[in-house]
């Protein structure tokens, strides 16, 4: 069954990332679609288009016998959008992971230490996203990717002899995400949205975890904006 789980979810991501793919090749050879209106919009310096805040639901990775049973899932972050066109547009984006996972069995302490069952995992990342974006009236499509470095925090809490204490691990990682939404307006300045996001992030727990281990997910997000 965990295996099946386990295929089911590659087979996800493999998905979104072929049709963000597909979608980005596509806009890209249509002909003249983005490099008539860069050339109408270029400016030396790229002009702030607008500003985001996202809160969501965050579905973890599950790595057999080292991060299993996900818990207290979520999200939240910020970015800004660049003006390149009307077709295009690019910025940072600034992510926040938190999750728990069940403490692995080979985990544990000495006669007078006791181990939690649960250890947290907090991401902290900053990324670099471009996003292809159609309008159609009051609703804005969008399809993007984007890499970025990201900082991920293991902590372990235990108790020896009713002193408490913390272990902590972390690294430094490269992540990849793939991401598309909707965005509706509210005004001419304001819109709402939601949107799904793909994150492909590995990350080395050592000695809590054996080796490299998946450490991404699946975000769904509400989103707010503002343009300028």
């Amino acid at each position: 069954m965990l295996q099946h789980v386990l295929l089911s979810e590659q087979n996800t991501m493999l998905f979104t990332r072929t049709l963000v793919t597909i979608f980005i090749c596509g806009l890209s050879l249509s002909p003249g679609l983005v490099m008539a209106e860069t050339a109408e919009t270029s400016s030396p310096l790229p002009a702030i288009k607008d500003v985001y805040f996202y809160l969501g639901d965050f579905d973890a990775e599950i790595t057999a016998s080292e991060l299993e049973n996900p818990g207290s899932e979520f999200g939240f972050g910020m970015g800004l959008l660049l003006v390149h066109s009307n077709y295009f547009d690019w910025g940072p984006d600034v992510l926040a992971i938190f999750r728990e996972y069940a403490t692995p069995p080979a985990v544990s302490g000495d006669p007078f230490t006791v181990v939690s069952d649960d250890m947290s995992l907090s991401t902290f990342g900053v990324a670099l996203h471009g996003r292809f974006s159609h309008v159609a009236g009051a609703v804005r499509l969008y399809v993007g990717a984007g890499a970025g470095l990201y900082i991920t925090k293991l902590t372990l809490t235990a108790s020896t002899l009713g002193f408490l204490g913390t272990y902590e691990v972390q690294s430094i990682d490269m992540g990849f995400s793939y991401f598309y939404g909707l965005r509706l307006k509210l005004s001419n300045a304001d819109y709402l949205g939601l949107e799904y996001r793909l994150l492909d992030l590995d990350a080395s727990l050592t000695p809590v975890t054996t080796g490299t281990v998946k450490i991404g997910g699946e975000l769904v997000v509400f989103l707010y904006s503002h343009q300028f």
